[in-house]
């Protein structure tokens, strides 16, 4: 038997409760796939900074003091895309005295759960399970940078392309994504194709930077197609949390120092910044970027 299957007869047998263990996109996609293959005597979510009814899904999310409390005994599938916190955790399971047996990872459950999917979850997951629309509004203060030396723009991810809705008319609007969703649409998945032949005097990503897993090179290549400016959004933690930027399909984590020496690096300077509180409760706030080439 080999180890998609033996994991499927885990679960399917099993009298645990299944507790996935991540709220966001990754979660949610194997908690439908468990309910549509009816697997799992008992189905919820664990988060460490959600709690209630998981909008999508409607499933229940309990604080890790409730699984310590009432699900001891559960298999817990760590559903977090990113190596680094799925790590850490695991450490914090352990910690809570959860065994190694009882712990599932992202990529044995992924390849076990998903493989009618090839294994992963996929761009039009992303889509589907997420609400593009409340980035519009720093999308939109991000565009009052543009100035009448701007005759160009590139949108890096353009998604629904509310970008070109922000800008002066006359002003040329390439959008990139990694399908081409319009003919005007240059196709480009960070991670699989080549950087795209084309410049432009502002280069503009709108949180979309988590989404390169090697951000660095990429913003490299950014830099390089921009004449005059390049527009970043990223979400930066707050004091009082930990927890990393990963949410929502990102692949990587860039803090904004990072950014900004990978930046001043390529010959370019930070202009402007502004920062948009989230509110209490929230582990990031959202911050946006104004570089500028030094001439």
């Amino acid at each position: 038997m080999n180890r998609q299957h033996t994991i499927l007869e885990k679960l399917r047998t099993s009298s645990r409760p299944i507790v996935l263990f991540g709220a966001s996109m990754a979660g949610r996609k194997i908690y439908c796939e468990l309910k549509r293959k009816a697997l799992g005597n008992e189905l919820c979510f664990c988060d460490n900074y959600k709690h209630g009814i998981e909008p999508i899904t409607q499933g229940r999310i309990i604080t890790p003091e409730e699984l310590t409390a009432h699900y001891a005994d559960a298999t817990v599938c760590v559903c977090i895309a990113s190596p680094s916190y799925r790590e850490e955790v695991c450490r914090q399971l352990k910690g809570m005295g959860f065994s190694s047996e009882q712990i599932l990872e992202y990529p044995q459950l992924a390849e076990a759960v998903l493989a009618e999917h090839g294994g992963e979850l996929t761009w039009t997951d992303v889509e589907n399970s997420y609400d593009w629309t409340i980035n519009h509004s720093r999308i939109a203060r991000m565009a009052q940078w543009m100035s009448e030396e701007d005759h160009s723009v590139i949108d890096f991810g353009a998604g629904d392309c509310y970008l070109k809705q922000c800008l002066h008319p006359g002003v040329k609007y390439i959008p990139t994504d990694y399908v081409a969703r319009t003919p005007e649409h240059i196709k480009f998945d960070f991670n699989a194709d080549p950087f795209p032949n084309v410049r432009a005097d502002v280069c503009f990503l709108g949180f979309t930077l988590v989404y390169a897993e090697d951000w660095r090179n990429f913003l490299r290549s950014v830099c390089q197609a921009a004449n005059n400016k390049v527009m970043i959004g990223i979400g930066i933690r707050t004091q009082e949390s930990d927890a990393p930027q990963l949410s929502g399909g990102a692949v990587s984590f860039c803090s904004d120092e990072e950014v900004i020496r990978t930046m001043t690096e390529q010959n370019f300077t930070l202009k402007d910044k502004y920062v948009e509180l989230l509110g209490d409760g929230k582990d990031y706030n959202d911050l946006c970027l104004l570089f500028v080439r030094i001439k």
